[in-house]
């Protein structure tokens, strides 16, 4: 079922409207960021003695910084972890806000570090999608593989998913109860999920659209109970981009539809309470990061970043505080996170 769109509850913000909620260091650019669940903090992973080159993303060293993003938040750890120069892929935490991996270029292993620097981690061989479960757990696979497998972060000891024949999995996600593992089956245009504790398939979805080449990951509600899946449709000379919203358990069509409109599909994010959802997209020069209501799927806010320093920027972070009335966002590429009052 999809919902129409009410314009007229909709505001459009840009830059104007925004106070910087930190800055990254000067000579560095943002690449990545999540927020860190329970906390009034982001994980921000960022490059220093930045090399741009000519076709490609920036190069330089990579950083980690645990950044507090409003004052009555008191750092356990305040630091800086770098790791070697190359390429910066993203970072990401456990859903229970504990340990967080940086990825670099795609055979590179990935750093595995706890928040709170009690010791050091370790390095997991990197072979394509990757998926923090819990702070000893997490599901891994190859893009051209046709199998996910959950592996034991203690004893490195893998336990394989059920096969999927006709997936060539894109990106893979763990709900935030840790029962439930979803990815992209990009050959067979379609989303599979599965339970994590079993390894069992349960379900495939098919969105309405069709699920193009760099489709974001599908992005978990806080109570597990809800997937938000990007999609796209041509008409006529252009695409026109979609969110669907499906009930996790259930063997349904898709509960309603976001209409995004043209600018390629980048990210999907539930905010911190669950009941919004943000998407950013990204065309010449802008990027747009979209707030909507879960519930009604009404379109509340449209925040417009133009005149960035990429022709295409993708946004490298966008969250929420804890009662959604402020929203951060950071451009790639840029050094500063940019916070939004949206009550």
């Amino acid at each position: 079922m999809s919902y129409p769109v009410a314009n007229v509850s909709m505001k459009t913000m840009d830059r104007s409207r925004a106070v910087r909620a930190f800055t990254a260091p000067e000579g560095a650019c943002i690449e990545a960021g999540t927020m860190i669940p329970g906390r009034s903090a982001a994980l921000v992973a960022h490059l220093t003695n930045v090399e741009r080159p000519a076709f490609g993303r920036p190069r330089g060293a990579r950083a980690v910084d645990v950044v507090a993003l409003t004052r009555s938040e008191e750092l356990l750890a305040e630091r800086t972890i770098a790791a070697d120069s190359g390429a910066l892929r993203g970072v990401s935490v456990s859903p229970c806000g504990q340990r967080f991996a940086v990825r670099g270029e795609i055979g590179e292993p990935t750093a595995l570090r706890w928040i709170d620097g009690r010791e050091q981690g370790f390095a997991l061989q990197d072979e394509g999608v990757f998926a923090l479960a819990s702070a000893t757990s997490a599901v891994v696979g190859r893009y051209s593989a046709t199998q996910l497998a959950s592996v034991d972060l203690e004893t490195l000891m893998a336990t394989p998913l059920e096969e999927c024949k006709d997936a060539v999995f894109e990106g893979v996600a763990t709900s935030p109860d840790r029962e439930w593992v979803i990815a992209v089956a990009m050959r067979s245009k379609a989303v599979q999920i599965w339970r994590r504790s079993t390894g069992a398939r349960s379900r495939r979805i098919s969105p309405s659209r069709v699920l193009v080449l760099g489709a974001p990951t599908p992005a978990f509600s806080p109570d597990s109970a809800l997937v938000a899946c990007g999609a796209s449709v041509k008409v006529g000379r252009s695409i026109r981009y979609a969110v669907e919203l499906f009930d996790v358990g259930e063997q349904w069509p898709a509960r309603a539809t976001l209409e995004l409109g043209e600018g390629h599909l980048h990210s999907i994010v539930f905010s911190r309470t669950g009941r919004r959802i943000l998407t950013a997209q990204y065309a010449v020069r802008r990027a747009d990061i979209k707030v909507w209501d879960r519930d009604t799927a009404t379109l509340l806010y449209d925040i417009q970043l133009a005149q960035t320093p990429q022709e295409r920027p993708v946004v490298g972070f966008v969250g929420t505080s804890d009662d959604d009335s402020v929203t951060y966002i950071a451009v790639a590429g840029e050094r500063s996170i940019w916070s939004f009052e949206t009550p």
